[in-house]
């Protein structure tokens, strides 16, 4: 495993706010996005955690929401991965399915 990778098995919503990636391509750049976190073990989406930089605030509820830019926009987080099978492959490994990785 690469030494840069770093083991992340809980706090994720802690852990992706030193990971916001600021999108550049954007009229107002941010972080905000949602952010994949895969699974060291079986390769699969082991948890998705949406960042909200803070710039946009909902009226109703005055609690940040993504920005117009972090909309639609998925960051798979390379730097980190969590050493948990993904739900499905716990699933099909404790009923003996054989995983070939």
């Amino acid at each position: 495993m690469d030494p840069k990778v770093d083991i992340v098995k809980r706090s994720f919503d802690k852990d992706v706010r030193k990971r916001g990636i600021l999108n550049t391509s954007a009229r107002e750049p941010c972080e905000c996005g949602m952010y994949e976190y895969y699974s060291q073990k079986c390769g699969c989406l082991y948890k998705s955690v949406f960042l909200k930089c803070g710039k946009t605030v909902s009226e109703k509820t005055g609690n940040p929401i993504l920005c117009q830019a972090g909309r639609g926009r998925n960051v798979k987080v390379e730097s980190a991965v969590v050493p948990f099978r993904c739900a499905s492959c716990r699933i099909g490994y404790a009923n003996g399915a054989v995983a070939y990785y």
